[in-house]
């Protein structure tokens, strides 16, 4: 398994347009994240 701190560096070598498509990745990650979190916690009983 890969560091994060050779992951950053990783990301560091993208070209544009590869860093790009990872920003691309990580926002629809984080915003299916989130909506499985909203979902999840409307059917918590409170």
């Amino acid at each position: 398994m890969r560091s994060v701190e050779e992951i950053l560096s990783s990301i560091e070598d993208l070209s544009r347009e590869e860093f790009a498509r990872l920003r691309e990745w990580f926002y629809e990650r984080d915003w299916e994240r989130w909506e499985r979190e909203i979902t999840e916690d409307s059917q918590k009983e409170f």
